[in-house]
């Protein structure tokens, strides 16, 4: 990530989908920074950050936002997961320093 990006798009969740809604904003022209576990895994050009929404709130660099988009997959894919992933993980995104 270079340090003067401004990214104005933000990714919470770059899994098949979020990767997919992630492209279409690059290919209209937004900056996307997308949070994933593993940030190798997302598909370029996006912008890549490392982070597990479970256990750690995100330092955010440069951000101008015009979009957040929530994109989660709940680790296992059961039910329960993914309801507590929708009721509790979501705030640290939200609370970015």
């Amino acid at each position: 990530m270079t340090e003067d990006a401004i990214h104005d798009v933000l990714m919470v969740g770059c899994g098949d989908l979020g990767s997919r809604i992630g492209l279409r904003l690059a290919e209209r022209g937004h900056r996307v920074l997308a949070l994933r576990r593993d940030a190798a895994k997302v598909p370029s050009p996006l912008t890549g950050l490392s982070v597990d929404l479970t256990s750690e709130v995100p330092a955010l660099p440069g951000l101008s936002l015009r979009f957040l988009v929530v994109a989660l997959t709940a680790r296992p894919r059961t039910e329960d997961a993914y309801r507590a992933t929708v009721r509790v993980r979501p705030d640290h995104a939200a609370d970015v320093r």
